[in-house]
């Protein structure tokens, strides 16, 4: 009974190796609401599971020609649907990289509220609103985002001394003004 299954699975592979349109689409009622459940356990956002699950139907049929009849069709699904979900969180991570430059250049310059306080955010804008534009910008993705020095100059093209170099001066241009002791409080503390 094991060998009768294990051979309807490779014909099942065959089939859709093939490119019916009658073995796709049973491979697609078989494993639709499996692959779902394997995208939602992830990521928990209903609207992105079923991108994600489409996706990885596109990707079967796009590389349907590649599936191998040593391994059963569900091991094969789910190992391009792992690939799917590996290439979104890089993908996010990616973006998540580029956003603090966007915000940087998109900041917005009222930084007292209607009651005269500041927020810690807008403290720090106020006190680096008087670097050079790059040290400001070297100093924030260190001090705001966390990014190391290496990332800090791959990011803006530079190299990791004048990194530094920057960071340097914009610690020492800061600490020259009296009332950045509260950013330093944040900083260190």
């Amino acid at each position: 009974m094991a060998v009768q299954s294990n051979s309807s699975i490779l014909v099942s592979v065959a089939s859709v190796k093939e490119g019916t349109e009658t073995s796709f689409t049973a491979l697609f009622n078989e494993f639709h609401s499996k692959l779902f459940r394997f995208f939602q356990k992830r990521i928990g956002q209903h609207d992105l599971a079923c991108e994600l699950t489409q996706l990885t139907f596109i990707k079967i049929w796009q590389s349907r020609h590649t599936l191998s009849t040593d391994y059963g069709m569900d091991m094969q699904c789910f190992t391009i649907a792992s690939s799917v979900l590996i290439d979104y969180i890089r993908k996010c991570s990616a973006e998540k990289r580029s956003a603090p430059t966007a915000e940087l250049e998109m900041a917005d310059t009222s930084m007292v509220h209607a009651d005269g306080s500041f927020e810690t955010a807008d403290y720090i804008e106020v006190a680096t609103s008087s670097l050079p534009p790059v040290r400001k910008k070297i100093f924030l993705l260190k001090v705001v985002h966390g990014y190391s020095n290496k990332e800090v100059a791959e990011k803006l093209s530079i190299s990791v001394k004048t990194v530094e170099d920057h960071y340097s001066k914009a610690i020492r241009q800061l600490r020259s003004i009296a009332t950045v002791s509260q950013l330093f409080l944040f900083i260190n503390g």
